[in-house]
């Protein structure tokens, strides 16, 4: 959703266009108006991120917490006013399980410690290295994440990302299918989806993962990304809302469309504008998006969208 200068003249004529689109295009407001985020990049104590990404207006939060030191985070960030008084919440965590790493191959790898460590509410996503892996590991893996998971009243959710095992969603399906376990899921990420060079394909990828689906993030992203990019860099499917030039707006219709209601991530990953800054400038757009104003009579929104020169995501 980049904006061109030549076509809106001022900060409030692009803010007029951010609201009337989404109810020009129609929208239910079936989407939730909630918005969680990763918490890359902020600076500060627990209690002065948790306090700022509230204050901004988002749902909750998501981050790595695989070692001992993650786990030591988790529980600064639950002891803050805002998990307290559930002013916060922290839907899942994701945990990286590496095949070729000793501690991951004990009886009581990484990923089972956090497990037992995660408050009431909070699943386990995994994002599995490719070293060492074959098929086999994967489904002994999976099969006891989800035992252990079901014990404790929780979920297992697959996290495809680019340069993993496990790449897209497509990629995460065949085992899904497979092994049929009731607390087994994945998520969509659009910046890995665009990755895996599916920007003509979201909605049909999207639909295919809807059985499964449990948690979507969602970011701004350049027209072509770089599908060759090192694991590190991501300064082309990783950007505010407000800093889009593919159609955000169009996969939020998808989403939208196949009425998935789930958590939505806001994704952060490389981005260095001042953390309040692009927060607040992407909780800006989704509000618009997730709710639209009512504006009566009849547009034409094909005239409103053309000024934005978007590139459309199918």
């Amino acid at each position: 959703m980049k904006f061109k200068t030549e076509s809106i003249c001022n900060i409030n004529q692009l803010h007029l266009v951010i609201l009337m689109i989404p109810a020009l295009v129609g929208f239910s407001q079936s989407l939730s108006s909630q918005l969680y985020v990763f918490d890359f990049n902020l600076k500060g104590t627990e209690a002065e991120r948790t306090k700022l990404v509230s204050d901004i207006g988002y749902k909750g939060l998501t981050f790595n917490v695989t070692g001992n030191e993650q786990r030591e985070k988790l529980s600064r960030y639950l002891l803050t006013d805002e998990f307290k008084t559930n002013k916060l919440k922290i839907p899942v965590v994701y945990a990286e399980v590496r095949f070729n790493n000793a501690e991951d191959n004990s009886s009581s790898p990484r990923w089972k410690k956090t497990l037992n460590v995660l408050p009431s509410g909070t699943d386990l996503w995994l994002l599995i290295h490719e070293t060492d892996a074959t098929p086999e590991k994967l489904r002994n893996l999976l099969r006891t994440a989800c035992k252990d998971a079901a014990l404790l009243g929780k979920n297992v959710v697959i996290y495809p990302h680019d340069k993993l095992l496990l790449e897209g969603v497509e990629d995460a399906l065949p085992y899904l299918n497979e092994l049929k376990l009731s607390n087994l899921f994945v998520s969509f990420h659009l910046c890995h989806e665009l990755r895996e060079n599916n920007k003509n394909r979201l909605r049909e990828v999207f639909q295919k993962a809807l059985p499964y689906l449990k948690y979507v993030s969602i970011s701004g992203s350049l027209n072509n990304v770089n599908l060759d990019a090192p694991s590190a860099f991501w300064e082309d499917a990783i950007r505010p809302l407000d800093d889009s030039e593919i159609d955000i707006l169009g996969f939020v219709k998808i989403m939208e469309e196949v009425n998935y209601k789930g958590p939505v991530f806001l994704h952060t990953f490389g981005i260095t504008r001042d953390a309040k800054d692009h927060l607040t400038s992407s909780m800006n757009v989704w509000q618009a998006i997730a709710n639209p104003p009512k504006i009566p009579g009849t547009f034409q929104a094909e005239r409103f969208v053309s000024k934005l020169g978007s590139s459309k995501l199918e």
